[in-house]
């Protein structure tokens, strides 16, 4: 009670019953009592003054005067339940209770500051070393005795080390490489640059262009005559329209509409010059755009010019015909030039003529000229390594600390185990060698594999039969047989002299062995003059093959003063301007009969059927 501050108070005392009910005293209403803030206030009797002692001692009997009066009370019959009396008013506070159980503990607070940096320690021992003792699959099958301090395994790439009687794992010891460039990245990086559409056009930088095709645009100066180089040199026999060299021309030219305007540039080598006239053409229709040109010095004779393309009827074998005429001299035609446009230029040969010899089973189309490949390469670009991202020997990103993986320093020179192998000392691995846990192969292993793989390998020494082919950079490599097929595939001339036929000159001829067909070109003169009759053998081809199956075009025949003969060969008395062409056995004759009211024939012109460049015929088989 020593705590209630001064105020006037109503007090009743509840008392528990040894028989365990609970009596109330007084049974009606409460004491009154007040406590005032000075006692020495209070009007009256002056009271003697006390200790706190005795005042203790006087509330004490006090209280205990009232217990015993409650005690003598009889206890009255269980009365009637009042009514619920009105609340009554807040009771006085109680004393302070025990302190309570210590309550759960509380998270964790926010990391503080970090603190000043203590001295630096005394050295350690030197540590036991690292052992590596092998790999395993997994970490359930890393040895649990006979482990030493220091003893390690690879689990994959991960690295495990016994320390403290358990194995503990150092993390992956692979080096990161995701901030390195890589081939794979590079080639990326090149493809965005320059991009094969696989449709005729390329991505240039984003950009969609059309390459240039050399052997399909007429532009940037392509010559579209074929075989220009190595021109053989001719002879002249003295007679009119000697062929000197006829050159075909590319595939493409069959597009050009007729009027386009061309410029042609050649010159002419000539060896013991008599005056004979020169002359370069269209062939078939015959058109000259370099004629009459008299020859009269030896050397060499530079000819250049511009013409149109003549007719419309150009066809994709056509050619071009260099002729002399009343002349023994020696000609050759170099450096022969023909573009679209009127532009001089210097000579250069067509795609078509830049294929190797090791590469001539492969398409002209697929070969690119030193020119086209220097012209896209400087097209091709890369992207740089980001510097931010390499490492340097010194500065920024540089090897000068310890380096790391997955937070884990390296192991130094200095900390490395005595017993590790070392590139500049012999080591004996009692146990075995691997690498990526595949063994590594022993001196003997790789003398047997070498033994065993060398055992089929072809010996330079000696002839080797390749079963399978041979091939260079994924292409066959033609071989001799090969390079004959090409070879007879191609215009060559052949001399006549010596066989059957009326015609003892020279002639060109190409063979399509496949299509067993032999085309001919070629003006044949006949100085002495010819009279022949149906079934005269002509051409005499015994040499080439073994029997003739069909022949196709006709023969023109004129003399000294350019007078056409006449056909009377069916019977019928019709006039004829051209006779067909017959075969016989392997040699090509005339169908027609022939009546000179002028003279004898000079000259014999092939005329091929309409539609065709040639005339041909068709054989069974090559002798």
């Amino acid at each position: 009670m020593n705590t209630l501050v001064p105020d006037d108070y109503d007090i009743e005392v509840w008392v528990t019953m040894n028989d365990g009910t609970q009596a109330i005293f007084p049974s009606d209403g409460t004491l009154g009592f007040s406590i005032e803030e000075n006692l020495m206030s209070d009007t009256g009797e002056v009271i003697p003054t006390i200790t706190l002692n005795d005042f203790q001692q006087q509330f004490n009997d006090l209280s205990n005067q009232m217990e015993n009066a409650v005690h003598n009370v009889q206890k009255g019959d269980k009365g009637d339940t009042g009514d619920t009396g009105a609340t009554g008013p807040r009771g006085i506070q109680g004393p302070k209770g025990d302190t309570g159980a210590t309550g759960p503990q509380g998270p964790k607070g926010d990391t503080g500051a970090t603190g000043p940096q203590g001295p630096t320690g005394p050295q350690g021992p030197v540590g036991s070393g690292l052992v590596v003792k092998g790999t395993v699959n997994n970490a359930s099958q890393l040895p649990t005795a006979g482990n030493q301090e220091g003893y390690c395994y690879f689990v994959g790439t991960d690295l495990y080390v016994w320390d403290a009687g358990v194995w503990k794992n150092c993390g992956n010891v692979s080096p990161d490489l995701s901030n390195y460039v890589t081939i794979t990245d590079l080639n990326n990086g090149l493809s965005t640059k320059v991009t094969d559409n696989k449709d005729g056009t390329e991505q240039l930088n984003g950009v969609q262009v059309q390459p240039y095709n050399k052997l399909s645009d007429v532009t940037n100066l392509r010559n579209i005559v074929l075989q220009t180089d190595n021109v053989t040199p001719y002879t002249a026999k003295g007679g009119v329209g000697e062929v000197i060299k006829p050159f075909s021309l590319y595939s493409g030219f069959s597009a050009l509409p007729s009027g386009t305007q061309i410029y042609y540039s050649y010159d002419l080598v000539v060896t013991n010059a008599d005056g004979g006239a020169h002359w370069l053409s269209w062939n078939s229709p015959w058109n000259t755009f370099s004629g009459d040109k008299s020859i009269t010095t030896d050397g060499i004779h530079h000819f250049q010019g511009t013409t149109i393309i003549p007719n419309k009827d150009i066809v994709s074998d056509q050619f071009i015909i260099s002729t002399i005429d009343k002349s023994h001299a020696t000609y050759q035609i170099t450096n022969l030039m023909i573009v679209v446009g009127s532009i001089p230029v210097t000579h250069l040969p067509a795609p078509e003529d830049k294929v190797s010899v090791s590469d001539m089973r492969k398409p002209a189309r697929d070969v690119a000229g030193i020119e086209e490949v220097n012209v896209k390469q400087d097209k091709i670009g890369y992207t740089p390594a980001d510097d931010s991202k390499v490492a340097h020997l010194s500065g920024a990103n540089n090897f000068d600390t310890v380096p790391t993986v997955n937070n884990n320093p390296l192991l130094l020179t200095s900390s490395l185990p005595s017993d590790l192998a070392r590139t500049g000392q012999d080591a004996n691995f009692t146990r075995k060698l691997q690498k990526s846990g595949i063994d590594v192969a022993t001196t003997a292993d790789v003398k047997n594999a070498v033994n065993t793989a060398t055992a089929n390998m072809v010996d330079t020494t000696k002839p080797a039969n390749f079963t399978a082919g041979l091939q260079k950079g994924g292409i066959d490599v033609a071989t001799a047989a090969d390079l004959k097929s090409v070879e007879e595939s191609a215009w060559r001339e052949i001399d006549l002299s010596g066989t059957s036929g009326i015609y003892k000159g020279k002639i060109n001829i190409k063979i399509d062995d496949t299509n067993k067909t032999i085309y001919l070109q070629g003006a044949m003169y006949f100085p002495g003059g010819i009279s022949p009759s149906q079934g005269t053998v002509l051409i005499d081809l015994s040499k080439v093959v073994s029997s003739i199956t069909s022949s196709h075009g006709y023969l023109f025949f004129i003399n000294g003063n350019n007078e056409h003969a006449t056909m009377t060969g069916d019977g019928s008395g019709a006039d004829y301007t051209a006779s067909t062409l017959g075969f016989s056995n392997s040699s090509i004759t005339i169908n027609n009969d022939v009546l000179f009211y002028f003279g004898n024939a000079n000259y014999i012109l092939p005329f091929p059927d309409a539609g065709k460049s040639n005339i041909y015929v068709t054989y069974d088989k090559l002798v």
